[in-house]
């Protein structure tokens, strides 16, 4: 592991005899990658996350936005140790295969093979299988695993043609179509909408805060949202603002706020839970002010986020004058389902919050989109990064000024219109 002050390579021996520390500057290592509480978690990777969220040190992001991120980066991925399981399997089996014709050949050869064929579809079926992965994660390696079956299958045969072995062929066809039926049903749509588990849990990092922050300080990271200390002068309802973004959690509009967005954009922030305290009435007391005010509804993909720029629209505290635009920035479920690299979670009481949908929201959704919903799917607006949303709000606003972009008050920006299902990175 490097040391991330001096770049120094420390071997498991050299932090060992070190006590933990560099053995070339001496600075401490806040990880130990090899511990069991620690999985696998080095200090470069830690800091590298760190450098990512905050664009470098520039923006402020949430201990959840962290979270997110080492769940994705510690998480055990297919990919290049799926396509070498894959490549050995064929190396080992197709020889097997091709043997088989030879009634001499060590029949010891091919129960090695079949041994070898058994571990690694085992493999493959418990990546396709665990919700550690990501969807797309699991669907290659369902696809491998059902590639790997027909070539069991094909030993099978040629051993049974080549050597007249009923018992290596029966195993064989046994191992091949279970192989295949298990890969098709890890790729029923059902078992891919299913979200992914978290490997990281808010504990486990609030322990590895405490460590990091006495070794490390400095975060550009947020705590609990809290009551704004300034309050407004006397002369403050005199002004308005032409845009509001309402965040459908205070922790998203607290991170909007600290990272500047209401400055650079001269908008309001606010959410739907009354954030920022000290001053949320009198924000709301100069937006209604504004007949020409545009809205900005920033939520998760679940039921709850989707329903808020219809509440937005119905609810007499807000902004129910038509003559005021809502624009649905997201996330949907639209932009989820084309984005492999969303990180969707599954909590089955969301179902039924999902079917309660008020009409007007669920007839606004795609078909797709209440499926995914109705399976208890969602997509938490903190998995992405600060910058990623900062630049999905800024191109809504940019959007918003194109003329005629209305359909009654209440937008729904779909993929090929105004709003495409990667705007949110």
């Amino acid at each position: 592991m490097k040391c991330i002050r001096c770049n120094t390579d420390n071997k498991l021996q050299d932090r060992t005899t070190n006590t933990g520390r560099c053995k070339n500057c001496n600075h401490p290592f806040a990880f130990e990658p090899t511990t069991s509480e620690q999985q696998g978690l080095t200090d470069p990777l830690f800091a590298r996350a760190l450098a990512d969220l905050s664009a470098n040190d520039t923006l402020y992001f949430t201990q959840t936005q962290l979270r997110y991120m080492l769940n994705r980066r510690l998480g055990n991925k297919f990919g290049s140790s799926g396509r070498a399981s894959f490549i050995l399997g064929v190396a080992l089996l197709g020889p097997a295969a091709c043997l088989g014709f030879l009634p001499d050949i060590d029949r010891n050869f091919l129960t090695i093979s079949m041994g070898v064929a058994v571990s690694i579809t085992a493999v493959g079926y418990a990546t396709s299988r665990s919700l550690v992965n990501p969807p797309d994660s699991r669907a290659t390696a369902a696809r491998t695993l059902r590639i790997l079956g027909a070539v069991i299958l094909g030993a099978g045969v040629f051993s049974l043609l080549g050597r007249n072995d009923f018992a290596v062929f029966l195993a064989d066809i046994l191992l091949g179509v279970g192989a295949i039926f298990l890969a098709n049903q890890d790729l029923e749509p059902e078992r891919l909408f299913l979200g992914r588990s978290s490997k990281v849990t808010p504990e486990q990092l609030a322990t590895w805060l405490d460590r990091w922050n006495t070794i490390n300080p400095g975060a550009k990271m947020l705590g609990a949202p809290r009551a704004a200390v300034v309050q407004p002068g006397d002369d403050v309802t005199a002004y308005s603002f032409d845009r509001v973004v309402v965040c459908e959690s205070a922790t998203i509009a607290q991170l909007l706020i600290a990272n500047n967005f209401h400055f650079e954009n001269n908008c309001a922030v606010v959410s739907v839970g009354g954030y920022p305290p000290g001053l949320f009435e009198t924000v709301m007391t100069m937006l209604r002010r504004n007949p020409e005010l545009k809205v900005y509804a920033l939520h998760d993909a679940s039921p709850r986020g989707v329903r808020l720029a219809h509440d937005l629209r119905t609810g007499r505290q807000w902004f129910p004058d038509p003559a005021i635009t809502i624009f649905d920035v997201g996330l949907t479920p639209r932009q989820v389902l084309g984005n492999t690299n969303a990180y969707v979670e599954t909590l089955p009481e969301l179902a039924g919050a999902a079917r309660a949908l008020p009409l007007p929201v669920r007839i606004a959704l795609q078909p797709a989109e209440l499926t995914w919903l109705e399976a208890g799917n969602f997509v938490a607006l903190e998995s992405l990064s600060p910058q990623a949303i900062l630049q999905a709000l800024n191109r809504a606003i940019n959007l918003s000024r194109i003329p005629n972009v209305d359909d009654g008050g209440l937008i729904f920006y779909d993929s090929g219109a105004y709003y495409g299902v990667d705007s949110f990175g």
